[in-house]
């Protein structure tokens, strides 16, 4: 019930913002995505889609004086952050609770907090961990779209810099800024309580979870986005475009996050690579955890999309991993499991401003950010829309 109201939502907004007509912002590009389980994917592409609905109804300029500038700012706030909310909430936690098939399952919203519920029981200690960390996990992932665009287009500007800073600082503001732990939605205290009854008490703890969540300021892409929502507010500048590392035509910068699963966290190498002829962006990543006498390693690459013909632009994603067995009965003794994931996405222009999306893969029983759990093939489909 409630994704037929966003819809209906999201496209009353998305018609207001054609018959105002302001496509001046850059932000032309929007996106429906739909999966089995709507997944974070679905869910990120709605909220870049709603943010660039509302971007291209109240534009940025640089004409606009300072007082003017200070409430489209704070305009640009509430709106981000509540389209990180809904995904964090129902595309994050909720994606989690539909793949676990809770019944009864509703969603809590207040204005700078939510929840997610069902009248299903956590089937263990593990099922119940991995749901708590999806909202965290959805809001990664679509910093991790937002960011896959930045590397092709080479700028930011203020509504989409608000929206990665939400986003990509979703587990830093559970871990440095949520201080009431009895507080019932603190995903962050949830997960330590589970860690500690599956390995054993003091496993985890707060203050381990907030010297560790410092890697979460190593990310570039956050320092940048502050400055562009600064260079705006207070200089009128309506986009930055943000320094890499050249050499040559290939631009790189590293960055570094902490990742919550559902074996406990891990910490991430980002590589952010870009080739400028080919607008081609890349994202390599590097996984290590150790939680109790377990390790985890990973490695990941994803590419954005590039022309392989005038009508036809190519995605892809190859991830592998090593990771402590999920879902067994004794999770403080299971062994590591590999796995792989690998898939596909293709754009299809059948019209020079509309596309069909579709992506298709596969993936080996194991954590993936954004996938089910189990064995499964990985089919998405949708249509994009540029003016």
């Amino acid at each position: 019930m409630f994704s037929r109201y966003f819809f209906l939502i999201l496209y009353i907004l998305f018609v207001c913002s054609f018959s105002y007509g302001y496509t001046r912002s850059g932000l032309n590009e929007y996106q429906i995505i739909w999966d089995r389980y709507y997944s974070p994917y679905v869910g990120s592409s709605l909220g870049i889609t709603l943010r660039n609905t509302y971007g291209n109804m109240w534009h940025h300029s640089s004409r606009e004086n300072v007082a003017y500038r200070a409430g489209h700012t704070l305009a640009d706030i509430l709106i981000t952050f509540h389209t990180v909310q809904l995904t964090h909430e129902v595309y994050g936690h909720g994606f989690r609770l539909r793949e676990f098939k809770a019944k009864n399952r509703r969603y809590h919203f207040g204005f700078f907090h939510g929840s997610a519920e069902s009248d299903s029981k956590s089937k263990s200690t593990q099922h119940s961990l991995t749901t708590s960390l999806a909202g965290i996990e959805a809001a990664d992932i679509m910093a991790r779209q937002i960011n896959m665009r930045w590397l092709a287009s080479e700028r930011i500007r203020p509504l989409e810099a608000w929206q990665y800073i939400f986003s990509s600082g979703n587990q830093f503001f559970y871990i440095h800024l949520f201080r009431n732990l009895d507080f019932p939605g603190h995903d962050i205290n949830k997960m330590i309580n589970n860690l500690n009854q599956m390995y054993g008490p003091n496993t985890s703890s707060i203050g381990n979870y907030r010297l560790r969540g410092v890697l979460d300021l190593l990310d570039p892409f956050l320092w940048f986005s502050l400055n562009t929502v600064w260079n705006y507010t207070v200089y009128a500048k309506s986009s930055y475009k943000y320094p890499m590392l050249e050499l040559g035509p290939l631009g790189y910068l590293p960055g570094l996050r902490l990742i919550s699963t559902p074996y406990g966290p891990e910490t991430q190498l980002i590589n952010y690579l870009r080739y400028t002829p080919d607008k081609l962006g890349a994202q390599v990543t590097f996984n290590y955890g150790k939680t109790a006498n377990h390790k985890s390693y990973g490695f990941g690459l994803n590419l954005s999309p590039i022309a392989i013909s005038k009508d036809l632009r190519l995605a892809g994603k190859l991830i592998f991993w090593s990771q402590p067995e999920i879902f067994t009965n004794t999770p403080k003794t299971a062994k590591n499991k590999s796995g792989t994931m690998i898939s596909v996405k293709g754009i299809f222009n059948i019209h020079p401003n509309f596309g069909v999306i579709t992506e298709f893969g596969h993936k080996t029983k194991g954590y993936v950010p954004g996938e089910v759990i189990k064995k499964s093939y990985i089919f998405r489909l949708g249509v994009e829309l540029t003016v």
